[in-house]
């Protein structure tokens, strides 16, 4: 049996108030195609269908393409709400998609209602199970635990495990799958996630997963493994959403399940498959000379770019010429290329403990220009001040 993950589908996100609706579109074809060529048994996708509460008319249509290929396709899918999603929106026909395969969790009292796949070589099957997102603030008084995300996942979790050991009563090599939409502790961020924190606390511990062969995550939008377990995962997102995910690489993950020799089921091998359909990015930093050099500006030109101008003597209109060679510049910063002094000092800071002109003058300029206050600069700051001075003095 085979199975593809994947997680983070944020239909109807923009990328810098672009519209990359039909690169999602590209990217959904691209999961089909492989559903297809590996010959997948069942798709599995870990939360944050949608990239906003009430999804855009463009977002529901991408989605509704994507559950009729799946449903014309004969291909089960399983799908869990995330924290982006409105779980009672994206669940409203939860009872009639399952008759066509598509089984949506997005509700705490289905966690131990999981999807039985029978396996080819033994007579143990193999459940999988889905924990929609589930908000502390929402559910730890309905559930009974401390309000926070460890706490939930733990007694979900337990739930899980009790339900799996009074099936292995009937089954007894049954294994199990889970979906979660969560932090987990170590796996690393990007800037395009929206921040789960409840009490400053927003991730669990690894070991709530010691029930499961396999652990299809979702939230983070970097493809990784998770406390170095191969089994626990995240698949990473469907396209890039930030200039940090640039050297992301897009994917999902596919695992195949097999038949032990005790009758049991267990983990045969797990492998990812990149994604191509993505914007093409490029974060881009360096002096105004070397910005404008033909080469780069013949590789990036169409691209979609954050560019950083980095100089202390760029032309006037920098922002003009630049934009004009990449026509595409999302986000454009300036940095200085002399490091201040006081760099941890704010200018108000500075200018409250001077008490003459002169300083006045060296802290203006080093904070406007960020370069070295010498004394040809010096000697010119003087002599304005010299003749400020004597215009005074006339008046």
């Amino acid at each position: 049996m085979r199975m593809l993950h994947t997680a983070d589908w944020h239909l109807g996100r923009s990328f810098h108030k672009v519209g990359i609706d039909d690169v999602q579109r590209a990217g959904l074809q691209e999961i089909l195609d492989l559903i297809e060529r590996k010959n997948v048994d069942v798709l599995v996708v870990s939360g944050d269908i949608f990239d906003r509460a009430i999804p855009s008319a463009a977002a529901v249509a991408n989605y509704n393409w994507m559950i009729g290929e799946l449903v014309a396709r004969g291909v089960p899918a399983i799908m869990s709400s995330g924290n982006h999603d409105s779980a009672e929106r994206l669940g409203v026909a939860r009872a009639a998609t399952a008759l066509g395969g598509i089984h949506l969790y997005t509700a705490p009292d289905q966690v131990t209602e999981p999807v039985r796949f029978d396996m080819a070589g033994t007579d143990a099957p193999l459940y999988i199970y889905a924990v929609p997102y589930l908000d502390p603030r929402a559910y730890a008084t309905l559930l009974g635990t401390e309000m926070s995300h460890q706490a939930l996942l733990e007694k979900v979790s337990a739930d899980i495990a009790e339900d799996l050991a009074q099936r292995r009563q009937h089954e007894p090599g049954a294994q199990a799958v889970c979906l979660a939409h969560v932090f987990a502790q170590g796996a690393v961020t990007t800037e395009s996630e929206r921040s789960i924190a409840v009490g400053g606390i927003e991730s669990v511990s690894a070991d709530v997963f010691a029930p499961f062969i396999y652990t299809a995550l979702g939230h983070l939008h970097r493809p990784q493994i998770v406390a170095g377990e191969q089994h626990i995962r995240y698949s990473g997102s469907l396209t890039k959403f930030s200039f940090s995910e640039v050297h992301n690489n897009n994917q999902v993950v596919l695992v195949d399940f097999h038949a032990t020799e005790n009758g049991s089921v267990a983990v045969e091998k797990i492998w990812t498959e990149p994604l191509s359909a993505q914007l093409p990015l490029a974060v881009l930093s360096g002096s105004f000379s070397e910005l404008t050099e033909q080469t780069l500006v013949d590789q990036y030109a169409e691209h979609f770019v954050q560019l950083t101008l980095v100089d202390d003597d760029p032309p006037t209109d920098a922002y003009r010429q630049l934009t004009g060679l990449y026509r595409n510049v999302l986000d454009f910063r300036r940095q200085r290329l002399t490091p201040r002094e006081a760099v941890n000092r704010t200018y108000q800071d500075q200018l409250a403990e001077v008490t003459t002109d002169e300083e006045i003058c060296q802290i203006f300029y080093t904070h406007v220009t960020g370069r070295d206050y010498d004394e040809q600069t010096r000697a010119s700051f003087n002599d304005a001040l010299e003749t400020v001075r004597a215009q005074l003095q006339n008046h």
